[in-house]
This record gives structure tokens, sequence and C-alpha cells, in this order.
């Protein structure tokens, strides 16, 4: 542990057709990095300003031409930090922490030995959810900078990442554009021998797809209800990543990508609208992977 050192630490958050609550998620964060890379990769340019007016001396926003997906603006924010920043927290435009609990992240992660870490995360929690104060408090009260759990993957939005490690690794795989990619550095992190670790005392509120429920037999089943581009990408990556790190471990690659795919067919079938576009969609996906074709296709 290290209780005296603070990390020069960047963010970065992507737009694409951004709500206007966005600047509110941003201010949840704003304070505890040293420097904002805002990419806006569509339609994203009215809200990108009013992100800079929030701190105009530590917001550097990025204008794409088009979008450039998830990996590629991750990677030019990653070389922007290379000698200037120790480390990358990476957020969705749709996240934001808890009241209370950036700051109490900050103070963690920053005690935090980094010899042999690559990334640590919170706990995501559905957006829907709310919390009172005397809940934001008691979690800050109990974090002490020390409660870490040890993970094989994290999400993108609230990681923190060590850049000059994340540059070593090569960065983000451009080829998967979207879905997955945050998955795909974690094993790739994994498999350099760097360590993952995520807390349950810091809390991401979240917006996990337009997510469904519905009973089947003696249980509830729950879909993300994702778009059809969204099911393209999800299907077409989870193959592509299971077969880089399958043999890292079978079970746990075959649970989570061959037999989450099948899994995703049924709830489409059960439980989804727009069923013929989202099977179109997904087995194009499965043979896009077979065949090799990667990088934005839509």
């Amino acid at each position: 542990m290290n209780s005296t050192y603070r990390h020069s630490l960047a963010g970065s958050v992507i737009l694409y057709n951004p709500d206007y609550d966005v600047p509110d998620n941003v201010a949840s964060y704003l304070n505890a990095v040293d420097r904002l890379y805002v990419v806006d990769n569509q339609n994203g340019k009215a809200v990108a300003e009013r992100i800079a007016a929030l701190a105009p001396e530590k917001v550097t926003v990025i204008s794409n031409p088009e979008n450039e997906g998830i990996a590629k603006p991750l990677n030019t924010v990653l070389r922007l930090c290379r000698d200037k920043y120790d480390l990358l927290i990476t957020m969705d435009q749709d996240s934001r922490f808890l009241p209370g609990h950036m700051s109490s992240y900050r103070t963690g992660f920053d005690s935090l030995d980094w010899t042999s870490v690559f990334g640590v995360g919170p706990t995501a929690v559905p957006k829907t959810i709310q919390y009172n104060a005397s809940e934001c408090e008691s979690v800050r009260k109990i974090w002490g900078g020390g409660h870490w759990d040890a993970v094989f993957r994290m999400i993108t939005s609230g990681n923190v990442i060590d850049v000059s490690k994340a540059l070593l690794l090569g960065g983000f795989d451009e080829s998967l554009f979207i879905d997955e990619v945050d998955h795909d550095m974690c094993y790739k992190a994994d498999k350099a021998g760097f360590k993952l670790f995520t807390t349950p005392d810091i809390l991401l509120a979240h917006q996990m797809g337009n997510p469904l429920a519905k009973r089947f037999l003696w249980r509830t089943i729950h879909s993300m209800n994702h778009p059809p581009v969204r099911k393209y990408y999800i299907a077409r990556n989870r193959l592509l990543v299971w077969r880089k790190y399958h043999s890292m471990n079978e079970a746990f690659f075959f649970r989570h990508y061959i037999y989450a795919s099948a899994l995703d067919i049924f709830k489409i079938l059960y439980m989804e609208s727009d069923k013929a576009r989202k099977i179109r969609a997904s087995f194009r996906g499965f043979a896009d992977a077979v065949s090799g074709r990667t990088g934005k296709r839509f």
C-alpha cells in the first residue's frame, strides 16, 4: 500500500447520440480527474460543449468525422496520455458515480501498489435503482481503500487502467469496433500476468441496455434487449473473442460465450420484439466471425 502518492489521472468519455443529462453524469467524476478527453463520435457537439463549459481548463474535446466505435477512440486517448498520466478512467456516457463515491474510489486506487495491477473497477448497478443519502454515506464510511476482489474481466465504464501497461499490450483491439472491447483487454492483461480488481463498495449507476424480465417455468429470465445492430456485434465479437482466449479457461469461455450466444437467440424468440431483424443480425454476426470479417460493418 502507498498512502501518500497521488497518481496523475486522465478520464475519457465517448459520446454517441448523447442524451441531455450526460453532462450531469460527467459531473460525478470530473473533479477527480486531471484531464478529461471527450470524444464526439456522432451528434455530440452540443453536449461536448456543455461538458467543456463545466471545466474549460481540464476538458479536451476530440471530434470524429464519423462513428469510430469504442476501441479506436480509447486508443487515441491512450496515446494522448502517454508520458503525461499514470492512470486512465474510461467512462460510458450514460454512467455516473453515486454521490461521494468517486472521491472515495480515488482514495482507494491511489493507495494501491500498481506494480502488477492492470486495472480496477467499481460495481455497476442499474441506473433505475434509487439510493438515498444515508446509503451513500454508509458506503463512504466503510470504504477504507482496502476491499478489492480479484476478477477475470470488467466492463469499460468506471475502469481505471494503467496507461503504460495498456500501451505495452498494444491498446484495445480495433477490429472489434464495439462490444467485448473491454473484456478482450482484460483477457490480454491476464495473459500477460497483470491483475484486475473490483470493489463492491464503490457503485456506478449504469444504463444496462433496455432490460426485460419474463417468467420461464420456475425462474425469471432477464434480457438486455439490445437493438439489431448491437445484436450483430455481440454475436460476432463473442465468437471472435472465444476463439482467441478459450484455452485460458474452457469452462468459463463456453459458459460466457458459446452458451450465452445460444441463450441470447432463445431470449430473442421468447421475449423480445423485432425478432426477425435481431435473429438475422445475430446470425450475420456468427457468419462474419467464422469468415473473419471484422471492424465496422454498419
